[in-house]
């Protein structure tokens, strides 16, 4: 997403991130201002997913023994239109900066 995007709704960028895998294969981008979270998909065909923070229901994280280990794990987001999940880096933080 251009931060020109986002200085023009005068949104404040939050957290940026993307996928936990070894790999990112499917270039998958995550935006967090203090209005929506922004997913991107795609390297050559792009598409963008946006949802408004306030239509956010619930929040939850997945972590086995081994995501701990690497700090890593699923963050499950249930919103208005249906449900997300991230596979990232240090999903707790990520989960308390959605809340």
């Amino acid at each position: 997403m251009e931060d020109m995007e986002i200085m023009a709704r005068k949104e404040v960028k939050i957290w940026e991130g993307s996928h936990a895998g070894i790999v990112n294969i499917s270039n998958v981008a995550y935006v967090l201002t203090n209005e929506r979270l922004i997913t991107t998909f795609g390297a050559l065909f792009k598409s963008q997913e946006d949802i408004e923070l306030m239509d956010i229901r619930k929040i939850y994280v997945d972590q086995s023994i081994l995501d701990k280990v690497s700090n890593r794990g699923l963050v499950k987001i249930y919103h208005k239109g249906g449900k997300m999940e991230m596979d990232i880096n240090n999903p707790w933080e990520v989960k308390e900066k959605i809340r």
